[in-house]
């Protein structure tokens, strides 16, 4: 008699424990697997469906960005995707469902107007998910500090030489609260 699970919940915890047990050889001899979601996406705060309605429209709870540095979530989407039978979803491949993008604008609502905080991520030749070696953490500080100089440096473009210093010390009183 296999086991009963009952896993409550759809998002990604949840369906990476359920995905782990099931590729196990064997895995419905040992096990009888039910989730347990509400309502019909799966996801939890990732999820997302496209709407057909609207020309396939991604409609999702929030915007999600998945960085390619997220390797053990690539790593899993890959695995999800190498299950599929071939044309039985609306993308045939991981690579159909995730476009790379450097470019990253963020955005803050201030009392007057929006600022633009726009990064352009240093980009490689690595896939997201195929194992090979992640950057250490003073490669992770070194690039992020190589963001920050792009970022001043667009701000600059686009203030007067004499308002530069005005500039620094506001986003110094704004951010170094």
């Amino acid at each position: 008699m296999p086991e009963r699970i009952a896993v409550l919940g759809g998002g990604i915890g949840s369906l990476s424990a359920v995905l782990d047990l099931t590729s196990e050889p064997n895995w419905q001899q040992k096990y009888d697997i039910t989730v347990y979601q509400m309502g019909w996406r799966l996801g939890g705060k990732g999820a997302s469906s496209r709407n057909p309605a609207a020309g396939q429209r991604i409609e999702e709870h929030g915007l999600h960005i998945w960085l390619g540095f997220y390797e053990n979530a690539f790593e899993l989407m890959r695995q999800c995707y190498s299950e599929l039978p071939s044309g039985s979803g609306t993308f045939n491949s991981w690579q159909d469902a995730f476009k790379p993008h450097s470019l990253v604008v963020l955005e803050e609502k201030t009392t007057e107007g929006w600022l633009h905080w726009p990064a352009d991520v240093p980009t490689n030749d690595s896939l997201p998910g195929d194992g090979a070696p992640v950057p250490t953490l003073w490669d992770y500080v070194l690039m992020a500090f190589e963001m920050l100089e792009d970022a001043l440096d667009q701000l600059h473009q686009h203030v007067p030489a004499k308002g530069k210093v005005e500039l620094v010390q506001l986003v110094v009183d704004h951010y170094g609260r």
